[in-house]
């Protein structure tokens, strides 16, 4: 069941859409209106809560911010046009790094994530 509350208001409206043979369903258009979603353009998400109840909130637009990207092509850059800028971390510090990341455990990093885009 979905419950769609929608912003400032108490009442709660109880909506049903069928699941197809191919696992798909038709979202109501009030809960498009309620969720401001335009067909073909934005998405939807899944958040599984433990109790076995689903969320489905809107895909927020992920913010590329373009000072960090030119910052870290700057970076980049200057390692390899000045390797002899390039330092050792003192001891004290590794040690310090060592102590918080204790118990950590680090997987493969060249290991591709999952694809979770549906």
């Amino acid at each position: 069941m979905l419950v769609v509350a929608r912003k400032n208001t108490k009442h709660i409206d109880v909506l049903e859409s069928q699941i197809t043979s191919r696992g798909q369903t038709t979202i109501p258009a009030s809960v498009l209106r309620t969720l401001n979603l335009k067909k073909g353009v934005d998405r939807i998400q899944y958040q599984v809560l433990p109790s076995g109840d689903v969320l489905i909130p809107r895909k927020q637009k992920e913010e590329n911010d373009p000072i960090i990207g030119k910052f870290l092509d700057f970076l980049a850059n200057d390692i390899v046009k000045n390797p002899q800028h390039l330092q050792a971390l003192p001891e004290p510090l590794l040690c310090r790094i060592d102590k918080i990341t204790e118990g950590v455990e680090i997987g493969n990093l060249d290991t591709p994530l999952p694809d979770d885009e549906g």
